[in-house]
């Protein structure tokens, strides 16, 4: 019997911990289950697009999240804020073909230096924007770089 209970709670940590490693793969698709909005912003005097999230996204705001990503600095001499792209430079939301959901603020806790185009996996709180167009959609506070390949 307890054979049977041991080899049952093993297997089941084992795929809790896939399940887990595969949320973390699948985090840029995740955040990409996003629509948008027309809304009339008094301040700017003309509509904007704001965010509509999905609930697995919701799901997520204020949770501590490990992302990987290309660094798109944001001041070469090292900062505590970046932008983090699920793409490429190049095919990054600023200069080529992606959406505004393929990109988020990073807040470190500690000033870094990283290169541009830098693949670097962060882990920190995310945080969804619901309505400041003056930041991007995502950020990640009190982001720690993790892996730096």
């Amino acid at each position: 019997m307890h054979k049977y209970l041991f080899f049952f709670s093993f297997s089941l940590l084992l795929s809790l911990q896939f399940t887990v490693k595969a949320q973390d793969a699948d985090l840029w698709k995740q955040l990409a289950k996003i629509k948008w909005k027309s809304e009339y912003n008094e301040y700017i005097g003309a509509e904007i697009q704001l965010p509509t999230f999905a609930k697995e996204i919701e799901a997520l705001n204020g949770k501590e999240v490990e992302i990987k990503g290309f660094i798109i600095p944001v001041d070469l001499t090292g900062a505590d804020y970046l932008v983090l792209s699920a793409f490429p430079y190049a095919s990054c939301f600023f200069c080529g073909n992606a959406g505004p959901e393929s990109v988020m603020e990073v807040y470190l806790k500690e000033e870094e230096k990283f290169d541009a185009d830098s693949k670097v996996t962060f882990r920190g709180k995310l945080k969804l924007n619901y309505e400041d167009s003056y930041h991007l959609v995502y950020m990640l506070q009190d982001a720690e770089p993790i892996v730096i390949e």
